[in-house]
C-alpha cells in the first residue's frame, strides 16, 4: 500500500492539517486500505462538523481518490461529504451501488435517510488527530518540521483553522501567534458546543434503555424548567458503557438535542493536555464553572475510566497525582454550593477501573450498559477493536 509519504510527493498542495487527518484515519481504515479489492460502504461521523472538508480531503489523499465522484465517469472510489444527503435517498443509494468503495463523510447537520443506512457496511465515530498524528504529519509535509510541544499545540486546535494558519508553509512562531486567541477573547468564557444537529435521541435506534433514560430526563428537565420539580429528583449523573464504536459520543449530542441544552464534550485527556497537574486541575474547574453559568447543561466526560481508582494499587508519585485529579472531579461533582442544572454523562468501556466514590449517589450513581449495535436496528457500526484503534502512522 503506497505510504502518506508516496502521496504527499504526488500532492504537493496538500496541507499538514489534512495529512494530519489521513494519518488518524489510518487506524479506523487500515483493513479497507490493506485490501483494495474489497467492495465496501462506509460512513465517517467527523468529530467536528467544521471540519468535515478536510476529513474528505484527507480520504481522497487515502485512497488516491482526485475529485468527486461524477456519474460520467467510472472510479473505483468514490468520497462523499454531508451534501450528498441533499439528493434523494434512492439516488445516494444507486451511486453507492455503482462503486466498488464508498466513503460518506458526515458533519451531522443533515439526518441520515434509513434506507441508506441499510446499504452501508460500517459506520465508524472518529476522534480528532493526536499531536503523534501532527508530528507524522510533519515528516511527510515538505517544510515543517514539528516539536512534540508544536504538535501537542495544533491538536488542540480545530482542522479547519490549523488548515488556515499552516498555510504558505509559516513560521511555527507565525502559526502559534495566528491561532492563539487575542485578550479579549481569553478573558471570556469558553462558550459551551451546542449541538447543531437537529437529531434527538427518538431518531436514534439502538439505545434501548439509554434513551428510554434521555428521553425521561428531557421531560424531567422541562418540569424543573417550570418549577414543577425538585432538582433533588432528577438523576443528575449516568455512566454509559459499551465498546468503542457504539457511538456514546453521538448520543451525547442527540441527548443534549432531546433536553434542549448546552453540551460541553470532555476528558481526561484534554484537561491533561493543558500541561501539568496543575493546569489540568484549573482546566477541569473552568469547565464545570462554565457549564453551571450555562445551566442547564449536560456535561460528557469520554473515556470517564482513564481518571484511574485510588484502589489501583499504585504508588508513589502516580498514586498522588491520581488521587489529587480524583478527588478535585469528586468536589466538581458534589460541590459545597450543589450543582443544580448540570447533568454529567461518562462514558467507558472499562466500568471496573473507575474509582467506586464517584459512582455514588449524587455523581455518576447509575450505569447503563449500551449493546453493540446490529443490522435488524438500522445502525451497522463498526466496533473499533483495540488493534484497529491502535494508533499507528
Amino acid at each position: 500500500m503506497p505510504s502518506i509519504v508516496n502521496y504527499t510527493l504526488q500532492r504537493q498542495s496538500e496541507n499538514l492539517a489534512i495529512v494530519a487527518a489521513a494519518c488518524s484515519l489510518r487506524r479506523y481504515l487500515r483493513q479497507l486500505l490493506k485490501h483494495k479489492e474489497i467492495h465496501f460502504a462506509v460512513m465517517l461521523h467527523v468529530p467536528e462538523p467544521g471540519d468535515c472538508f478536510i476529513y474528505e480531503e484527507a480520504c481522497r489523499l487515502l485512497f488516491n481518490v482526485d475529485r468527486d465522484f461524477e456519474t460520467e465517469r467510472e472510479v473505483m472510489t468514490a468520497v462523499y461529504g454531508s451534501r450528498s444527503f441533499d439528493t434523494s435517498p434512492q439516488t445516494l443509494i444507486a451511486n453507492i451501488s455503482a462503486q466498488r468503495q464508498t466513503v460518506i463523510c458526515n458533519d451531522g447537520h443533515r439526518p441520515v435517510n434509513e434506507d441508506v443506512r441499510l446499504v452501508l457496511d460500517l459506520e465508524i465515530e472518529i476522534a480528532r488527530p493526536s499531536a503523534t498524528h501532527f508530528l507524522a504529519a510533519s515528516r511527510s509535509v515538505a517544510g515543517f518540521r514539528l516539536s512534540a510541544d508544536d504538535a501537542r499545540f495544533l491538536a488542540e486546535h480545530p482542522l479547519r483553522s490549523v488548515r488556515l494558519a499552516t498555510h504558505r508553509r509559516r513560521s511555527m512562531n507565525r502559526i502559534r501567534k495566528a491561532l492563539s486567541p487575542s485578550p479579549e477573547v481569553v478573558s471570556q468564557e469558553t462558550s459551551p458546543e451546542v449541538p447543531p444537529v437537529p437529531v434527538t435521541l427518538d431518531r436514534l435506534s439502538g439505545f434501548g434503555e439509554a434513551a428510554k433514560w434521555g428521553i425521561e430526563l428531557a421531560c424531567d428537565l422541562a418540569d424543573w424548567k417550570e418549577g414543577k420539580l425538585n432538582w433533588e429528583d432528577i438523576d443528575k449523573g449516568v455512566l454509559l458503557s459499551g465498546p468503542p464504536g457504539v457511538g456514546k459520543t453521538m448520543y451525547a449530542r442527540a441527548l443534549a438535542n432531546t433536553c434542549g441544552v448546552n453540551l460541553f464534550l470532555e476528558s481526561a485527556a484534554r484537561w491533561q493536555s493543558k500541561g501539568h497537574l496543575g493546569d489540568m486541575l484549573n482546566e477541569m474547574r473552568r469547565v464545570f464553572t462554565a457549564a453551571a453559568n450555562a445551566r442547564p447543561s449536560i456535561v460528557f466526560l469520554d473515556e470517564f475510566d482513564s481518571f484511574g481508582s485510588r484502589d489501583s494499587g499504585d504508588s508513589g508519585y502516580n498514586h498522588d497525582y491520581k488521587t489529587q485529579v480524583i478527588n478535585a472531579l469528586l468536589e466538581c461533582l458534589s460541590p459545597s454550593e450543589g450543582r443544580e442544572g448540570v447533568i454529567v454523562v461518562g462514558a467507558t468501556n472499562r466500568p471496573d477501573a473507575i474509582d467506586r466514590a464517584l459512582l455514588r449517589p449524587g455523581r455518576l450513581e447509575k450505569i447503563i450498559t449500551v449493546p453493540p449495535p446490529t443490522p435488524r436496528r438500522g445502525r451497522r457500526f463498526c466496533v473499533i477493536t483495540s488493534a484497529l484503534a491502535t494508533s499507528s502512522t
